[in-house]
């Protein structure tokens, strides 16, 4: 097969040419042909003969492309031609998918144009570039621009969308976003701010900002953007935005102010409940002796006992407002359940107001569950709290207990073991919850609440988790919530359900055994000091740790036991015990405190040395002579 050569061109209908154009058309990666005015071919190049089943080029030559090509394709490009040939258009240019060997297809930008010659048309010359690649790509990139999970747009240099995808549509409520001003979907206030960035994207900077976007609606969407040039020859011919819906993350910088807020509360709260537990040891403490050294029938006794009764439920409350601050952790332990709900329905049901009756219902006297009780009145306050919020026009909340023995596979509690439970139920009479929101109550910061941190529930399903208990959700909408909990109660080797174990008193001491109190509360120092001095102790007291050392190096005799506290100035109760224990080899020490687990681990060895603030009359001795008593 020969190649062409530049005198070769004049019959094909073109002028004479240098070889080198001969030599490009042949080289050229695309399918090159020429076509006489009857549209038999009278020139193709390597290329085209390639792609048309390797056919040898000359054996090309005079055929007509329906003697290579499909005839619908055929006859629609043969069409073309003629328009060509007759003058109609000086050139025809389309994206074609051009017939190849093996029955596949090209991808191709096809341009046909006619050839003239002192001044007649004398042929066709056709030339398709495959774009298979460029396709497959320029398809990738839009399937990327157009599904991206971010908002995407680009403008002009005006600032003019001219792409915008379907997040960005989706944000801005409106599929009609092509040939506006991206300052159409900023607020007023924010137009200074959107130009700037204008400007230095212009400029051939890159820039990121935090910006809302104004919906259609009105709504205004919080946006993590950013705003870049596209830039060729050195000129910016376009800019590009992309912003990130940052409503979520807002919501949960809220919360986490509202919960720092909230941390911060509960710190004054605790160092208030610390200083009312002080108090309080006091108020019980003298109302303790007062009440065991007066008689029965004296006319103040009773009110002794009204004095002492308030204070050790005052000590309940301080107990749980410490747990709040997380200043103390009080001790999971066996309780009465309907006791504690007994002992908060005051606080529940002031809670709740006037126009919502809170009805209570106990019948589980006898059972003990094991729990924090803080962690319990927790559970109670965030349901019924739940239920007040479903309650805005008022209603009912049902608050009830019950002895419940499951068997293997009960249908109303899938999933939970057989065994005998106390089922704790708070069902109320408010607007209910569809299923999307029941199945998402118990995620953490999930809320429906246009002021909820949506950690109350999440809150009462772990502390129930926690418990070795089960929650279940029923609600649907206008017919209330109704909160299910089974705590497994307690349950002797014997069978019988168990009682709360009362420890015997250790029997006395023998007299005489010397005790140094370190106590930086005078109150607090002079009760206990009267307290031991009544059992018969002789008593050292120290109102700091520098007192105490300078007491002990000075004290003529032995000491057998220092009780002190652990969180003073200076010295704490655990560097002191170091100190004295050098000076006194061989003493006792036993730390007391108002905080709670936390400063136990950190400065004891063990919950034996350990005495819990405030204190009745009895556990101080118990655990003075119990920690004596050791051998």
């Amino acid at each position: 097969m020969a190649d062409l050569r530049s005198d070769d061109l004049t019959p094909l209908g073109l002028p004479p040419e240098p070889g080198w154009l001969l030599d490009v058309l042949q080289r050229l990666p695309a399918m090159v042909y020429i076509k006489d005015t009857r549209l038999c071919y009278t020139w193709v190049n390597t290329f085209f003969a390639a792609r048309t089943g390797g056919i040898p080029r000359m054996e090309i030559v005079g055929k007509t492309g329906q003697d290579l090509y499909p005839e619908d394709y055929a006859l629609k490009t043969e069409a073309l031609e003629r328009a060509l040939l007759g003058g109609e258009a000086p050139f025809h240019q389309a994206l074609e998918s051009v017939p190849v060997e093996g029955g596949g297809t090209l991808r191709a930008v096809c341009l046909r144009l006619p050839l003239n010659q002192a001044g007649a048309i004398t042929g066709v010359m056709g030339i398709m570039a495959d774009i298979g690649e460029y396709a497959k790509d320029r398809a990738l990139f839009m399937d990327l621009f157009e599904n991206a999970s971010i908002l995407s747009i680009t403008t002009d240099p005006q600032g003019i969308i001219t792409r915008a995808n379907r997040k960005a549509r989706e944000l801005a409520g409106s599929d009609d976003l092509i040939g506006r001003n991206f300052l159409e979907f900023a607020l007023p206030e924010d137009h200074a701010q959107f130009i700037t960035v204008w400007k230095k994207n212009l400029a051939g900077h890159e820039i990121q900002y935090e910006g809302p976007l104004l919906a259609k609606d009105g709504k205004v969407i919080p946006l993590l953007s950013s705003g870049r040039p596209l830039i060729e020859d050195g000129e910016v011919w376009a800019l590009h935005y992309q912003g990130l819906d940052i409503t979520e993350n807002k919501l949960r910088e809220q919360r986490l102010l509202h919960a720092s807020g909230m941390e911060t509360v509960a710190q004054v709260a605790g160092g208030i409940a610390l200083e009312f537990n002080n108090l309080l040891s006091a108020i019980n403490g003298y109302a303790e002796i007062l009440l065991h050294s007066m008689d029965k029938t004296h006319p103040f006794y009773t009110k002794l006992e009204q004095i002492h009764t308030s204070g050790r439920k005052a000590f309940s409350l301080a107990e749980k407002v410490l747990d709040f601050s997380h200043k103390q952790k009080s001790q999971t332990r066996p309780l009465h359940i309907d006791s504690e709900v007994v002992n908060l329905e005051p606080i529940l049901s002031r809670m709740v107001g006037e126009h919502i009756r809170l009805m209570v219902q106990l019948k589980a006297p006898a059972e003990q569950i094991v729990i924090n009780p803080s962690r319990l009145a927790q559970v109670l306050i965030n349901l019924v709290i739940n239920a007040y919020d479903a309650l805005p026009d008022g209603g009912e909340i049902h608050l009830s207990t019950e002895t419940v023995t499951l068997g293997e596979g009960h249908p109303a509690f899938p999933g939970v073991p057989p065994g005998r439970y106390v089922r704790l139920c708070i069902k109320d009479t408010g607007t209910g919850m569809d299923a999307y929101v029941r199945e998402h109550i118990f995620d953490q910061f999930f809320t429906t609440k246009a002021h909820g941190t949506g950690i109350g529930l999440w809150t009462v399903n772990t502390i129930v988790k926690e418990s070795a208990g089960y929650i279940l959700a029923e609600s649907a909408p206008g017919q209330g919530t109704t909160f299910r909990i089974l705590f497994p109660t307690i349950v002797q080797q014997d069978g019988s359900r168990s009682q709360e174990a009362r420890q015997p008193s250790p029997d006395p001491c023998p007299p005489q055994r010397t005790i140094l109190v370190v106590e930086d509360d005078d109150t607090v120092r002079d009760l206990i000091t009267e307290i031991l001095t009544l059992r018969g102790f002789q008593v050292l007291t120290a109102c700091n740790g520098g007192d105490a050392l300078q007491l002990a190096r000075h004290h003529v005799g032995s000491i057998d036991l220092m009780l002190t506290d652990i969180i003073m100035r200076r010295i704490d109760g655990k560097r002191l015990s170091e100190r004295i224990q050098a000076l006194c080899p061989g003493i006792r020490v036993i730390y007391m405190s108002g905080y709670g687990d936390d400063v136990i681990h950190m400065h004891t060895a063990s919950r034996e040395d350990f005495l819990q603030k405030p204190f009745r009359s009895e556990a101080l001795i118990s655990k003075v002579e119990g920690v004596l008593s050791r051998p």
